[in-house]
């Protein structure tokens, strides 16, 4: 096998027929080949001895394991034992436990089959149920449901199969057919394999006659918050709206959703927020029983308004502030009615010391006059009057006759004015014509000889054709004149117009003795005067400006005094400028 390049070990029978393991290589750097070969029978035998003490060995530790295994086996025998033992005396006591409670639970406990019969029950289910024991253990389930309560029945079960719990409410009848609510908390549970429902429920009856009582309160507070013609508010702690009613909303302009990010100081006028936070202080540490207070709320569009408010606290049992219930009145109507009635009662008494300042300065303009007429026309009938006395004493009578007519044509005209009962007679005229037509007739009848008059135009004479009502313009700039030159001693008196947008603005100017500012919002008013003693210094009537203010209006424009007291007046008005 060598000669043939065989290498390697084999076993195989030698020249002597007998078996040995030979085994064969080839020498490195020749061509001979070493073979070495043993008997097969010496090395089983050398084999054949180890295994025997392999064997022992084996055969020892298995015996030593067996026992060590056999002792912890027992001893967990006995821990097991032991435990079980334990557990049992655990079992019954929870069991008796259980059994305790069973009986003496306050709520009803049933045990439930499949079938839904009634497997057990505690006392205080058969209390409740008005049975037996024999007679409730075995029945259905559904016979103690009302009949409005059974078809709800399948679909609880449904939700505890599905969630192998469930909490509802249902109505349950007694053997008396009286029924009640119950709140059940029932429970799926398997034992030995099979299904059975734990069912603990609870007579719910005072509850609910709580909660109808709550919810009709709930109800009536509702209505009366969300219906009431007055507005409400309610506020948290900290004043923030919680809640506002329509009446609110529509009161101050803001939705509930936008009032819900304010507090009260957001929409209350600032002239009222310190004293309401001081008064507020007092309501919470109960030095007062209601806080109510008249005040201006600031709404949406800026407009005020004035709300008759009144804020109680709503407090919880342990007597802490819950929240604060606002009620607010509007009463802006009846503030701007009293404003109105206190204003139309001062203008009253105002208008009557005028009337009576009035009835006392045209008694004496009139008086004046007819003085003056009755006594020259007495003196007309003496024998031994000159022809040059009786002219004078005709031009006396004739001058104080124009001097009364003027008085009464004042007191008609305003009295025209005020009833409505002037009208306009709008003709064409040449207005420069006019102007210097009224600026000769003063020139000639004024007595002043140390006032000078000048007269202003701005437009061509023959372009100074206008539309207007003649009489009443003119009987406006002469009213104006008269004025200035009643009360101008000596200096100058300027009148005339200028055109602006359309408009014809009139003035007339003087150097006189001027009015204070305070006066100015009041001249036009009927009967006024400045001041009495300058009136009966410098006679009048007191309606000449009422009578061109009313005028001036009638034609369709406004009429305005600038003065300062001793440096002079002026009299501005206009009209619409239409050409002829």
């Amino acid at each position: 096998m060598a000669v043939g390049g065989i290498t390697g070990t084999i076993d195989g029978i030698d020249y002597r027929n007998v078996r040995v393991v030979a085994a064969m290589n080839k020498i490195p750097g020749t061509a001979w080949y070493m073979v070495t070969k043993m008997d097969r029978d010496e090395i089983l035998s050398a084999l054949t001895y180890q295994m025997k003490m392999i064997l022992i060995i084996l055969i020892l530790v298995i015996i030593t394991s067996g026992s060590f295994l056999a002792f912890i086996i027992r001893d967990q025998r006995v821990a097991f034992y032991r435990e079980k033992y334990e557990a049992e005396l655990n079992r019954l006591a929870l069991v008796k436990h259980f059994d305790y409670i069973l009986k003496f639970a306050n709520d009803i406990i049933l045990l439930i089959d499949r079938n839904l019969n009634i497997i057990e029950a505690n006392d205080r289910a058969l209390e409740f149920y008005q049975y037996t024991r024999s007679e409730f253990i075995g029945m259905k389930l559904e016979k103690i449901r009302a009949p409005e309560a059974v078809s709800q029945l399948q679909e609880d079960l449904k939700t505890v199969d599905e969630n192998e719990y469930a909490t509802f409410e249902t109505v349950h009848k007694r053997k008396d057919n009286t029924t009640f609510p119950v709140e059940i908390s029932s429970r799926l549970v398997i034992i030995e394999g099979s299904k059975y429902y734990q069912s603990i429920g609870r007579d719910i009856t005072e509850r609910k006659s709580i909660e109808n009582i709550l919810r009709e309160s709930e109800e009536k507070f509702r209505k009366i918050f969300e219906e009431s013609p007055f507005s409400i508010i309610m506020t948290g702690k900290d004043f923030g709206i919680l809640r506002t009613n329509l009446s609110f909303c529509n009161l101050i302009g803001y939705d509930d959703e936008e009032l819900k990010l304010f507090t009260f100081r957001n929409f209350t006028h600032p002239d009222y927020i310190a004293n309401d936070e001081i008064s507020l202080l007092k309501l919470i540490a109960g030095e007062i029983p209601v806080y109510h207070t008249e005040k201006r709320y600031i709404c949406k569009d800026r407009s005020i308004i004035w709300g008759s408010t009144s804020v109680s606290i709503i407090r919880n049992k342990k007597d802490e502030v819950q929240f604060f219930l606002v009620t607010i009145e509007d009463i802006t109507s009846r503030k701007n009615a009293m404003t109105e009635l206190i204003t139309a009662k001062e203008k009253a008494e105002e208008s009557d010391k005028l009337k009576t300042a009035f009835l006392h300065n045209v008694s004496h303009e009139i008086r004046t006059p007819m003085n003056a007429i009755i006594g020259f026309s007495t003196l007309l009938n003496d024998p031994d009057l000159t022809e040059e006395d009786r002219t004078q004493y005709i031009d006396i009578i004739f001058q104080s006759g124009s001097q009364l007519l003027l008085i009464i044509n004042d007191i008609v005209d305003i009295a025209n004015v005020e009833s409505g009962q002037v009208k306009v007679n709008l003709t064409q005229m040449n207005l420069n014509s006019t102007l210097k037509s009224l600026n000769e007739q003063f020139r000639i009848n004024r007595k002043q000889n140390n006032v000078s008059m000048s007269l202003s135009t701005i437009l061509p004479d023959e372009d100074s054709n206008i539309i207007t009502d003649n009489t009443k313009l003119v009987q406006i700039l002469s009213n104006l004149i008269n004025n200035s030159i009643k009360f101008t001693r000596d200096g100058q008196i300027d009148f005339g117009y200028v055109l602006k947008d359309k408009l014809l603005e009139f003035f007339v100017k003087d150097t006189g003795i001027g009015i204070p500012s305070e006066y100015h919002s009041r001249i036009f008013d009927r009967f006024y005067q400045v001041d009495s003693a300058v009136s009966r210094q410098y006679s009048g009537t007191g309606l000449g400006l009422s009578i061109c203010k009313g005028y001036v209006e009638l034609l369709g424009g406004t009429i305005k005094v600038e003065s300062e007291s001793g440096k002079g007046t002026q009299f501005i008005f206009t009209i619409p400028f239409l050409r002829a």
